[in-house]
């Protein structure tokens, strides 16, 4: 099949980067246009994010993962599940959690808005409060990582009371 992506020579799922298109319909046509419809974090809010994450929330998160197990089986959110289990939790704060995956296709399936707000509603269930969900390959986690160490050396870190971040923040 074709994709609507980008260049109609492509096949479906080789022509955009972010490979959502096999996944979930992920573009839609804006006035001739096409815009894809999944999420995109700045640079910025997720260094910000990293200065104001919580290492105990991060562990306690990562301890509940299997609890995911349980809604396997489940007629409408298994097949999201099985993709939010498959990551795991990089940076936990108050509004958001970023996720760690092995592969850049499944950190960009977990991206798509559509798949990106229903994991929202299973980990907000689970902790009790809204969250934001994006998701980071492993290499992109390296990337973020080494850059946050780079800052942090050079004392050129946002300060924690700047790194506040809302959930509108997170969806603009």
């Amino acid at each position: 099949s074709k994709c609507v992506c980008a260049d109609s020579s492509n096949t479906a799922g080789d022509c955009c980067a972010c490979k959502a298109c096999t996944v979930e319909k992920s573009t839609r046509i804006n006035e001739g246009n096409t815009v894809r419809n999944c999420y995109v974090c700045k640079f910025i809010t997720i260094i910000k994010c990293m200065v104001s994450g919580d290492k105990a929330a991060r562990q306690a998160m990562a301890s509940r993962w299997d609890e995911l197990n349980s809604y396997l089986g489940h007629p409408t959110l298994g097949d999201i599940v099985a993709v939010l289990k498959d990551g795991t939790p990089f940076i936990v704060t108050q509004n958001a959690v970023v996720l760690q995956y092995d592969f850049e296709k499944l950190a960009s399936k977990a991206n798509v808005k559509a798949n990106a707000d229903k994991m929202s509603e299973i980990l907000s269930k689970m902790v009790g409060h809204e969250m934001f969900v994006y998701s980071v390959s492993r290499s992109e986690a390296v990337r973020l990582s080494t850059a946050y160490q780079n800052l942090r050396q050079i004392s050129k870190l946002p300060l924690p009371a700047e790194s506040k971040l809302t959930l509108e923040d997170f969806r603009k």
